[in-house]
């Protein structure tokens, strides 16, 4: 798909506690509490700017989606459960949501949501682009529902080279 990566080992411990403190800012401006939990994770093999790039753009998005008093969260753990031992990045925000019928469109180039295009500024890049980098790494990028309001969009990379 013409992106091209250039892996290394990568801490993403400190590549999520970056971006956390680089998008402190923008949540304390919106009155939303931010936080991140990153601790205890192993070094992958991945491209630590096109990585800081999906991180990014999920916080900004979280941030800018989630309404004033709200909460974003970022996690991270390890799976040993699954075929390819895996990181899981869940980047949670208490916005309005994203309704089930919209789970694959978002990830398109240029979709913005009808409800929300006349409220929020952006083009419909950022998701379709990150969740093409995180397959680039041999990962995936999805939305998951929860019990509540508001989204996760879980990143899945993998821990080891191919």
């Amino acid at each position: 798909r013409g992106l091209t990566l250039h892996p290394e080992p990568v801490s993403l411990a400190e590549l999520i506690t970056n971006q956390c403190k680089q998008f402190q800012e923008m949540a304390v401006r919106n009155t939303i509490l931010l936080t991140c939990h990153a601790a205890d994770l192993p070094t992958i093999w991945a491209d630590p700017r096109r990585v800081e790039q999906v991180l990014g753009n999920l916080l900004h998005n979280a941030c800018k989606y989630t309404p004033a008093g709200g909460c974003v969260t970022m996690t991270a753990h390890v799976d040993h459960t699954t075929s390819v031992p895996s990181v899981w990045v869940d980047v949670t925000d208490s916005g309005p949501g994203i309704p089930t019928s919209e789970d694959e469109r978002i990830f398109e180039f240029f979709y913005r949501n009808p409800n929300l295009r006349r409220i929020h500024q952006g083009m419909g890049i950022g998701l379709a682009l990150s969740r093409q980098l995180a397959e680039a790494h041999g990962g995936s990028l999805t939305v998951v529902h929860g019990s509540g309001p508001g989204a996760t969009f879980r990143l899945r990379l993998p821990l080891r080279k191919d």
